[in-house]
């Protein structure tokens, strides 16, 4: 009898670690799943980062080689801009009795490269400006109340209405992103892309 009894304990011992093992089996599935979703999105953060540094470097050399051609730009051509400006003011400013000022000519090689004027070097930077804020405009339009998948939302921007380039894309998302103006959220292995203060409603 008490052999039975003993047997009979042993077996429930065994069962019971037996579920125990199980437990922590599904519990250790779990953790590995998550880090793969996390070690996932981390991969999909790093990819975007790296897009938005190539940005910028490409940004910054632009802007380096306007400020080298400001910086270089012949005295003549400079000299002709003053006059230009001044040309053109109302005769009411100008003293009657000032002279005119001599425009040097500018010989075909003086003229070779064409320098940008840095009025219209202005004029060309507002108009990148108020391009950029349009186009994250049209972004966030697209995204609307529902949300919508990142992939399908660069397709749309770079691929079908070429709005852009791929680096630009994911340049103005991190703006908005930063801004506050979306939210990013991983869903079933993909990117939605949420408007800020939609994000919790949905």
């Amino acid at each position: 009898m008490e052999f039975k009894e003993q047997v009979k304990k042993g077996f429930q011992a065994c069962k019971e670690d037996i579920e125990t093992l199980f437990d922590e089996n599904r519990q250790l599935s779990s953790s590995i799943e998550n880090l793969s979703q996390e070690n996932s999105q981390l991969k999909s953060q790093i990819g975007d980062l790296t897009q938005l540094l190539s940005s910028f470097k490409e940004e910054f050399k632009s802007i380096h080689s306007q400020l080298e051609e400001i910086k270089n730009r012949p005295a003549s051509h400079q000299q002709t801009t003053v006059a230009q400006e001044i040309s053109t003011q109302s005769p009411s400013v100008l003293p009657q009795t000032q002279p005119s000022i001599p425009v040097p000519a500018v010989t075909k090689s003086a003229q070779e490269p064409i320098q940008q004027d840095p009025y219209e070097a202005l004029l060309a930077f507002k108009a990148k400006t108020n391009k950029r804020e349009m186009l994250k405009q049209k972004m966030m339009s697209l995204v609307g109340d529902n949300g919508m998948n990142l992939s399908e939302l660069k397709f749309m921007i770079v691929d079908h209405f070429k709005y852009c380039s791929k680096a630009t894309f994911y340049n103005y998302l991190k703006e908005l992103e930063l801004e506050r103006h979306i939210k990013i959220e991983r869903s079933h292995s993909k990117n939605i892309v949420y408007l800020a203060h939609l994000a919790k409603e949905i």
